[in-house]
């Protein structure tokens, strides 16, 4: 589609017409650090900011002083090595590899019911330590219940507290989530969220799994995600008093887009562009 739009003469607003930008709803998501809740029976693990799955490998090593616990993290395999030393199986506790992991700065961990008593598996040359762990990925993915631009650059934090609930402050636009940590789970926090008139939840990973503290970091913004967009392909000129500018925009592109390129270059011609509520 083609079309020329002349501001020359003493008119001084022109239109796109609407019909040809669908409205969108705005959207977000919803990324939480990885986690497990099970490491080694009842050593909940979670990641301070890392999104991606970690793997957890229990290994001997005799370079590890004896019975005693030590864990690296490797950024480039997302891999937590944890390396113990035994001379006799059980004598690592839990507790120590609790410890060790909690001395990596991207990870907390926490003792669980019996955990400081219990052994940790078996870290002696030829044993077989505890398997492999993973710590998986969760994630909400958030949209407005009613399309176009009101719900765009909407602000959602979490916070912790005694009871589970979500809510909408129009007038700073912000969407408070409130959750119990260690109680509530991510499919908790979707509920909550659907319970509000604005907002609903269209999808979820890692529903089951169990929030700590550590998820009051976690925030999302709707941007400019919310609007329309364009059904083909369109290119045209404006024309304004000090000049033209050609533009060309591809089918999917939105009008909030269109208003900010147009405004980009708006000093050339004498012309600016606003989207329309």
């Amino acid at each position: 589609m083609t079309v020329a739009i002349s501001l020359l003469a003493q008119a001084t607003q022109a239109q796109l017409v609407n019909t040809a930008f669908p409205l969108t709803t705005a959207t977000a998501t919803l990324d939480f650090p990885v986690r497990a809740t099970n490491i080694l029976t009842d050593i909940p693990v979670s990641a301070n900011e890392i999104t991606d799955p970690v793997t957890i490998v229990f290994q001997h090593s005799a370079s590890v002083a004896a019975d005693e616990v030590e864990a690296e993290y490797d950024p480039d395999t997302n891999t937590i090595t944890v390396s113990g030393n035994e001379a006799i199986a059980g004598t690592i506790t839990k507790a120590q590899v609790t410890s060790a992991i909690n001395a990596l700065p991207e990870f907390t961990a926490q003792v669980g019911a019996g955990a400081a008593l219990d052994p940790a598996g078996d870290f002696t040359l030829g044993g077989s330590p505890p398997g492999n762990a993973t710590l998986t990925e969760s994630a909400i993915d958030i949209e407005a219940d009613l399309p176009g631009l009101s719900f765009n650059q909407v602000d959602i934090v979490l916070q912790t507290g005694a009871a589970t609930g979500a809510a909408y402050d129009t007038s700073n636009k912000r969407l408070t989530i409130t959750y119990v940590a260690g109680t509530d789970d991510i499919a908790d926090i979707a509920s909550a969220i659907d319970a509000t008139a604005e907002f609903s939840v269209t999808s979820t990973s890692g529903g089951t799994t169990i929030t700590s503290a550590l998820d009051a970091q976690v925030e999302g913004n709707t941007n400019f995600t919310g609007g329309g967009v364009l059904l083909d392909h369109v290119v045209f000129e404006l024309q304004g008093s000090l000049g033209a500018e050609t533009f060309n925009f591809q089918a999917g592109t939105s009008n909030l887009h269109i208003a900010a390129a147009i405004n980009q270059v708006s000093d050339a011609y004498g012309v600016t562009a606003e989207v329309a509520a």
